[in-house]
């Protein structure tokens, strides 16, 4: 790959992966800490890929090693969030709820 195709690459998993965090962040505001337990299990779904998206793209923006093995790394647990997804949908669910529930509760 190119080194400006690779840094461009890099700067879109960046802000992806950011992209996630604030939203993680707002939707944790939102909810109040003793229903945390139930936003967390999906949220770690979205954190494990985030983090690898962001390991990867400081890989391929600076041009250092194991771009490879961090991209294997993100396609398994992109994989793995898209099964657990589909064979436990009620965990979604529950997430938009809880979120929903929150944004609700809280005052304008």
């Amino acid at each position: 790959m190119k080194g400006y195709l690779a840094r461009g690459v890099g700067v879109l998993l960046l802000l992806s992966s950011g992209g996630w965090a604030i939203g993680a962040a707002r939707d944790l505001s939102l909810v109040s800490p003793i229903h945390w337990p139930l936003v967390l299990p999906q949220m770690l779904l979205g954190f494990v890929p985030a983090l690898f998206s962001a390991l990867l793209a400081g890989a391929l923006i600076f041009g250092r090693p194991g771009v490879r093995a961090l991209t294997f790394a993100l396609g398994v647990t992109l994989l793995q969030g898209l099964l657990v997804r589909r064979l436990a949908p009620d965990l979604h669910t529950r997430y938009q709820v809880t979120v929903e529930q929150g944004q609700e509760s809280t005052p304008q």
